[in-house]
C-alpha cells in the first residue's frame, strides 16, 4: 500500500512538473512572439522615417504588417479561449474569504495561482490589441505614403512634348544613343565569339523560319478543330449560345497565348544557348509583354465583334461596324505594345532623361490620334447605318444602348487627356493613361466574355427546357421552375465575382492594392474612424466616384431582380415592386455609407449634423419627408401594390409604380395620375384587390307591371350562370331594388373571378338581357 501511494503521489509530481513546464513554454513562446512583433514594429517606423522609399518598397513593408497582423490576430484567439477558461476556473474556486473564516491551503494556492495565471493571459491580450492598433496605423501610413508617391510621380509636370528645347535636348543625345546601341550590339556578338555557338545561332534561325511558315496552319487547325467536333453534321451556320460562347473562350485564348508561347519558347532557347546576355533577357522580356498585349487585345476583338462570322459574333453590331471596332482596337493596341518596346530598349542603353520623356509624349500623342481617328471612323458608320434605317421602311434609327453611348463617351475623354497632357507637360499622366486605356480593354473584353460563358453555361445546366436541367429538377427533387431561380440566382452571384475581380483589376494600377480596397469595404462594414474630419478635393472626387459605381451597381442588381429573378418567382406584382424598390434604397444608402467612409466623415458627426438640420427639415421640407415615409408604410404594410385597382376621390385607375416622394396611377383614358404617398396613407382609399381579385358585377334593369316578377328573376339567374366568368359559386342573385310608378327595378349581382373583367362581363350581360328579354316578351323600362 505504501509503494502504491507513494507512486501516485510521483505520479502527481510528474504530472504538475510537465504541466509547469508547459505553460512556461506557452508563456515563453507567447512572449517571443510579441517581442518579435515589437521589434517589427520599431523597424517599420524607422524605416518610414526614410525618404525617398519606392512602390516595391512600400508594398515590402505592407506584406511585413500583413503577416504580422494575421500572426497576432491567431495569437488573440488562442488566447482568449485560455483566458476565458481562466476566468471560469477562478469562478468557480470562488473569492478569498472575509472576515477571518479559514479554507484549504489547497484552495488557496489554486486561487493564486489561477489568478496569476489569468492575469498573465490578459496583459498579452492587451498587448496583441496594443500591437495590433500599431500596425492599423502603421498600414494607413503606408497607404498614405503610395497614394502620395503615386501622385507625385504621375502628375509631375515636365516639358510639352511640343516644347523646341525637349526636342533640342533629344537630338543632341543621339551621338549617346549610337554609341549605346553598338555597346549593345558588340557585346551580343561577343558572347557569339566567346562560346562559338554560331552553328546553333543558324539553325535556331532556321527553326525559327520554320515554325513561322508553320504558324498560321497549325493557328487556323486549333481554331478548327472544336468547331469541326462540335457541327460534325453541317449545322455551323446555326450555333446556339452555348456553343457559341464555347468557340469565344477557345477562340479567345488560341489567338492570345498561342504568339506569346511561340515568343517565349524562342526567348526561353536563346537563353539556353547563351546567347542572351543580360540586357537582352529584358528586352525579351519586353517583346514577350509587347506580344502579349498586341494578341491580347486583338482576339478580344476578333472574340467580340467577328467581322467575318456574324453569327458567331458576341456583340449585337453590324457587320459594317465590327470592321473599324476591331481595327481600332488592334491600332491603339499596337501603339501601346510598340512604344512599351521603344521604352525597354531605351531603359536597356541608359538614354538621358529627355529621350524618355519624349518617347512618353510620342506615345501619348500618336495614341490620342488613332484612338480619335477609331472613333470617328465608328461614329461615321454608326451615322450613316441610322440614316439608312431612318429612310427605310423602319422609321427612326435605333438609338445604340446606354452603355456603349457611354464607353464611348470615355473613350473621348481618354482621347482629350491623354493629347492635353502630352502638349501641357504631363508626359508621365499622360503616357501611363494610354496604358491603362489598353489594360481597361483587355479587362473589359475578358469580363464581356466570362459574363457571356456564365449566363450561357448556368442558363444551360438550369434551364427547365433542356436536358440537363430536366435531370438536375429529378436529381435534386424539386421543381423545375425552382432549378431555373436557382440558377438566375448562381448566375447572379457568378457575375458579381467575376465583376469585382474585374473592378479590383482595373484599380490596381491606380496606386490602389487590393488590399486598401478590401481594407476600405471593411471599414464601411464595420465603423469608421473616430476623430476629426480630413476634406481634399481628391477624397471628394474619390467619394463621388465610389458613390456613383455604388449607385451603377445598385440599378444593375435592380435591373436584373426586375427582368431575370423575380418574373422567375411565384410573387404578385406589388411584392416584386416591393422589393425592387427596397433593394434601390438599400444599395442607395450602402453606397452612401461607403463614400462618407472613404471621405473620411464619422458616422458621429453626421448624426450631429443630421440633428442640427432636423429643426429645417421639420419646417421646410416636412412636406417631403412626410411623403417619404409614407411612401416606405406603403411598401411595408401594402395597403395597396403595385397593380391593385383602386379609387383615389374621383379618380379610378390601377397603380403602376410607389416612388419616394409619390404613386403613379394609370385610369381607364390611359392618363398618368399622380398622388402624394401621403394622401393615401391618410386618406380615404378603395383598393378593389386588397384582399382577393374578385369582382361584383351588378346590373340594375327595369321591367313593366305586367310581367310575373318571378319570371324575371328566374331568366336573370340564367343569364348570369351560363357565362363563363362568372363563378358558380357563390351563386348569382337577384334583388328587386325598387318599384317605381312606371316600372319594377331588378338588380343583378355576380361575382367575377378577376375584377379587371367586370366591365365586360357587365357589358356582356346587358347584350343579353336586352335578347333574352325581346324574345320573351319582356318589356324593359
Amino acid at each position: 500500500m505504501r509503494t502504491t501511494r507513494l507512486c501516485q503521489i510521483l505520479a502527481t509530481i510528474l504530472m504538475c512538473l510537465a504541466f509547469a513546464g508547459a505553460a512556461l513554454a506557452t508563456d515563453a513562446t507567447v512572449k517571443k512572439r510579441l517581442d518579435t512583433h515589437r521589434a517589427l514594429i520599431e523597424r517599420l517606423n524607422a524605416a518610414l522615417q526614410r525618404q525617398g522609399l519606392t512602390q516595391d518598397e512600400l508594398s515590402g513593408l505592407r506584406s511585413d504588417i500583413d503577416g504580422a497582423s494575421g500572426d497576432l490576430g491567431d495569437l488573440i484567439v488562442d488566447l482568449e479561449p485560455d483566458a476565458k477558461a481562466s476566468d471560469e476556473r477562478l469562478k468557480q474556486i470562488g473569492p478569498k474569504p472575509e472576515g477571518g473564516q479559514s479554507e484549504a491551503p489547497e484552495i488557496t494556492k489554486d486561487r493564486e495561482a489561477e489568478s496569476k495565471n489569468l492575469n498573465e493571459l490578459n496583459t498579452a491580450l492587451r498587448q496583441a490589441r496594443v500591437l495590433q492598433v500599431d500596425l492599423s496605423q502603421l498600414s494607413d501610413r503606408i497607404i498614405e505614403r503610395r497614394r502620395d508617391l503615386f501622385t507625385r510621380q504621375i502628375f509631375e509636370h515636365t516639358q510639352s512634348i511640343l516644347d523646341p528645347s525637349l526636342w533640342r535636348e533629344v537630338f543632341s543625345a543621339l551621338p549617346r544613343i549610337t554609341v549605346g546601341i553598338s555597346y549593345l550590339v558588340s557585346d551580343w556578338i561577343a558572347i557569339l565569339s566567346r562560346t562559338g555557338n554560331f552553328l546553333e545561332f543558324a539553325v535556331l534561325l532556321a527553326v525559327i523560319g520554320v515554325a513561322t511558315i508553320l504558324y498560321r496552319p497549325v493557328r487556323q487547325r486549333l481554331l478548327s478543330a472544336p468547331v469541326s467536333a462540335l457541327f460534325r453534321h453541317g449545322k455551323a451556320d446555326k450555333p446556339s449560345p452555348m456553343e457559341r460562347a464555347l468557340l469565344a473562350v477557345w477562340t479567345a485564348l488560341i489567338n492570345a497565348l498561342l504568339p506569346v508561347a511561340v515568343v517565349f519558347l524562342v526567348a526561353r532557347v536563346l537563353a539556353g544557348l547563351d546567347l542572351l546576355p543580360f540586357r537582352f533577357r529584358i528586352l525579351a522580356d519586353a517583346v514577350i509583354y509587347a506580344t502579349a498585349i498586341l494578341t491580347g487585345v486583338r482576339a478580344i476583338a476578333l472574340t467580340l465583334f467577328e467581322p467575318a462570322r456574324p453569327l458567331w459574333r458576341l456583340l449585337p453590331m453590324s457587320d459594317r461596324l465590327a470592321q473599324p471596332a476591331m481595327a481600332s482596337l488592334t491600332a491603339i493596341a499596337s501603339v501601346i505594345a510598340g512604344f512599351h518596346l521603344l521604352q525597354q530598349f531605351n531603359n536597356t542603353i541608359a538614354v538621358p532623361l529627355p529621350v524618355t520623356l519624349a518617347t512618353f509624349g510620342t506615345k501619348a500623342l500618336i495614341f490620342s490620334i488613332v484612338l480619335a481617328a477609331g472613333l470617328a471612323a465608328v461614329a461615321y458608320v454608326e451615322n450613316s447605318e441610322q440614316e439608312e434605317r431612318a429612310k427605310s421602311a423602319y422609321g427612326d434609327p435605333a438609338l445604340s444602348s446606354p452603355l456603349w453611348r457611354t464607353l464611348r463617351l470615355a473613350l473621348w475623354l481618354a482621347v482629350l487627356f491623354v493629347g492635353g497632357g502630352a502638349l501641357f507637360g504631363y508626359l508621365a499622366f499622360a503616357s501611363f493613361l494610354a496604358g491603362q486605356v489598353v489594360w481597361a480593354v483587355i479587362i473589359l473584353g475578358v469580363l464581356v466574355i466570362a459574363l457571356n460563358l456564365i449566363d450561357v453555361a448556368v442558363g444551360e445546366i438550369t434551364r427547365p427546357d433542356t436536358r440537363a436541367g430536366r435531370r438536375l429538377a429529378i436529381m435534386l427533387g424539386i421543381e423545375s421552375s425552382s432549378v431555373a431561380l436557382s440558377g438566375i440566382l448562381s448566375s447572379g452571384i457568378l457575375r458579381a465575382f467575376v465583376t469585382i475581380i474585374a473592378v479590383f483589376m482595373l484599380i490596381a494600377p491606380w496606386g490602389v492594392d487590393s488590399r486598401d480596397a478590401l481594407d476600405m469595404m471593411r471599414a464601411a462594414f464595420f465603423g469608421v474612424k473616430i476623430g476629426g474630419i480630413t476634406l481634399s478635393l481628391a477624397a471628394l472626387l474619390g467619394s463621388l466616384g465610389i458613390f456613383t459605381i455604388g449607385l451603377i451597381i445598385t440599378r444593375a442588381v435592380q435591373r436584373w431582380l426586375d427582368q431575370r429573378f423575380l418574373p422567375a418567382t411565384r410573387m404578385d406584382i406589388g411584392l416584386r415592386n416591393s422589393i425592387y424598390t427596397g433593394i434601390g434604397y438599400i444599395g442607395i444608402i450602402i453606397a452612401a455609407a461607403i463614400g462618407f467612409t472613404y471621405l473620411g466623415i464619422d458616422f458621429q458627426n453626421l448624426a450631429i449634423v443630421a440633428g442640427a438640420l432636423s429643426v429645417g427639415i421639420g419646417f421646410g421640407l416636412q412636406s417631403i419627408v412626410s411623403n417619404f415615409v409614407s411612401g416606405l408604410i406603403l411598401l411595408a404594410e401594402r395597403p395597396i401594390k403595385s397593380g391593385d385597382l383602386i379609387v383615389v376621390g374621383d379618380a379610378e385607375g390601377y397603380v403602376k409604380r410607389i416612388n419616394v416622394r409619390a404613386t403613379e396611377i394609370e385610369t381607364f383614358d390611359r392618363a398618368v395620375l399622380i398622388v402624394p404617398n401621403s394622401a393615401l396613407v391618410s386618406g380615404n382609399v378603395k383598393n378593389w384587390m386588397h384582399n382577393d381579385l374578385l369582382g361584383q358585377a351588378k346590373i340594375r334593369v327595369g321591367v313593366a307591371h305586367s310581367v310575373d316578377p318571378h319570371n324575371v328573376r328566374d331568366l336573370l339567374v340564367e343569364i348570369a350562370r351560363v357565362h363563363p366568368m362568372i363563378l358558380p359559386q357563390p351563386s348569382p342573385k337577384v334583388l328587386m331594388s325598387e318599384i317605381t310608378e312606371g316600372a319594377m327595378i331588378f338588380e343583378l349581382r355576380s361575382v367575377v373571378a378577376n375584377v379587371d373583367n367586370v366591365a365586360t362581363v357587365c357589358s356582356d350581360l346587358r347584350f343579353e338581357i336586352v335578347r333574352r328579354f325581346a324574345e320573351a316578351g319582356f318589356v324593359i323600362r
